[in-house]
């Protein structure tokens, strides 16, 4: 069983039945959300940024990872693919992807410009896919659903999306979400939990929103 649970923006805290905690992109107060008390034994940093590395946050002395290259720690591969940042020429993304528990996850971070083949190649196929969505300096909805169609994944979970929380980015999850079928909407809201079973069903967008302290699932 893993567990994806969902702290607003690019942070998703992805756990396995046997412990294992990563952790990705936590963020400083100043967005709107406040990140709750949340510990990890690995935490994925995408970009170096206060919207992405408030690693001094995260509990449980977890071992840090940013920027491009392989690594493994604790049984689970993890490869850096970085790219340039929107609006930021001398800036770098990283976008993450990592095989936990025999499921490949992928992390997009803040990308903006349109993917090359060379870069879809680089992210092959993946069981779990974290894209933006959110316009701005990010993938817009309408860009988002192009580059799904080029993305082969089983579950796509977007991010850096506009809430009530956080008004900067120009786009919130609906705009997305009227472009797609095949949407899972979980309950609890900020949760999605996954048997390997669950991936030979057809591609999925799952709808994670953002809940306030006192409202996530204890």
């Amino acid at each position: 069983m893993l567990e994806i649970k969902y702290l607003c923006h690019a942070c998703f805290l992805v756990s396995s039945d046997d412990g294992l905690r990563i952790l990705t992109d936590p963020y400083s107060g100043f967005l709107g959300y406040v990140l709750p008390e949340v510990a990890a034994d690995i935490v994925l940093v995408s970009r170096n940024h206060a919207e992405h590395n408030c690693v001094e946050a995260v509990g449980g002395q977890p071992a840090v990872i940013q920027g491009a290259g392989y690594r493994e720690l604790n049984w689970v591969k993890i490869r850096g693919i970085s790219v340039q940042a929107p609006g930021q020429p001398h800036s770098a993304v990283t976008i993450f992807c990592w095989d936990m528990q025999a499921v490949r996850f992928c992390h997009l971070g803040a990308l903006g410009s349109l993917p090359d083949q060379e870069l879809l190649a680089q992210i092959g196929p993946v069981d779990v896919l974290f894209f933006p969505s959110g316009g701005g300096e990010v993938w817009s909805p309408q860009t988002a659903a192009q580059v799904l169609r080029q993305i082969p994944y089983k579950y796509a979970v977007p991010m850096l999306y506009r809430t009530l929380h956080n008004t900067r980015p120009a786009c919130d999850l609906a705009e997305f979400l009227a472009l797609q079928k095949n949407i899972i909407i979980p309950e609890p809201k900020n949760i999605l939990r996954l048997q390997r079973q669950d991936f030979k069903n057809e591609p999925q967008v799952v709808c994670l929103e953002y809940l306030p302290e006192g409202k996530n699932e204890k």
